[in-house]
């Protein structure tokens, strides 16, 4: 396993560092099976618990902008397959939950402190479609953005009297 993973270092042909990361994972789980032999212990797998908290790290920060499975799977130099069972099996929810929530989150956050336009709030939580965006913040908090914002609008107003 070894060699195979340093020809494809050496080769560097399509997709070679995913087939080098699988070979690794391979020769892992084999000296895993033999660990009873050689004296070693399993232990959690912080190389998953990385990857994914790189991913959840980046979509907090650049939630903003267009993210796709196949840029973050980029990012970790994992399959997006992989990745994605990976992240759910981790935070506990799919990767376009989080990212919808994350931006859900930031627009709440936008509708209740600030006067930007529906629309304007969207775009700076990284939606291309205004409607989108409404669908989107409907199905996640269960009212439109702009119901949203008088009811909390309606409930600062109760609190200062």
């Amino acid at each position: 396993y070894l060699k195979s993973i340093v020809i494809e270092g050496n080769n560097k042909e399509p997709h070679y560092q995913e087939i080098a990361n699988k070979l690794l994972e391979i020769l892992l789980i084999n000296m895993l099976r033999r660990s009873k032999d050689l004296g070693l212990e399993q232990v959690e797998d912080s190389h998953l618990s990385l990857q994914c908290a790189v991913v959840k790290q980046y979509i907090d920060r650049n939630f903003h902008q267009d993210i796709t499975l196949e840029m973050l799977s980029e990012l970790t130099h994992t399959s997006v397959y992989y990745l994605s069972h990976a992240y759910k099996e981790y935070i506990g929810m799919p990767i376009i939950d989080y990212l919808i929530d994350k931006r859900i989150s930031e627009a709440s956050l936008l509708l209740k402190t600030t006067n930007y336009s529906v629309t304007e709030i969207g775009s700076m939580v990284g939606y291309s479609s205004p409607s989108y965006f409404s669908t989107s913040f409907k199905n996640r908090t269960g009212m439109s953005p702009m119901r949203y914002r008088k009811t909390n609008l309606a409930i600062s107003k109760q609190t200062e009297h």
